[in-house]
């Protein structure tokens, strides 16, 4: 997988966050990449939220990108880590934007 452009742009409209699924509203920054894998394209668009949240636990895109799944393996994994399982606040199967939420201090 490769990225071939990464940069910060105004939300025009509406978009869904590909990493959290959260919907990012018109007049929103996020970052939005292309990103290449084999004979595949496809744009992903990220939130201010996931996108501090990578730079914090440094999970960057190093040139390769990363899905989904490794965002939220890697939340379970922080959440593990950091004994957020332990107070039953949250569990393995809470929506990534909830444990990311949580791990960034902005809970609801």
């Amino acid at each position: 997988m490769e990225t071939f452009s990464h940069k910060k742009v105004k939300a025009r409209k509406s978009h869904v966050c590909s990493t959290c699924n959260r919907t990012i509203e018109k007049g929103d920054m996020y970052t939005t990449s292309f990103v290449v894998d084999d004979k595949e394209s496809w744009v992903w668009k990220e939130c201010e939220l996931c996108e501090k949240f990578m730079a914090r636990y440094d999970i960057g895109y190093y040139g390769e990108g990363y899905t989904s799944d490794d965002i939220y393996d890697a939340l379970v994994d922080i959440c593990c880590n950091e004994g957020y399982f332990r107070d039953n606040t949250l569990t393995s199967h809470s929506p990534a934007w909830v444990m990311m939420e949580r791990l960034m201090g902005v809970e609801g």
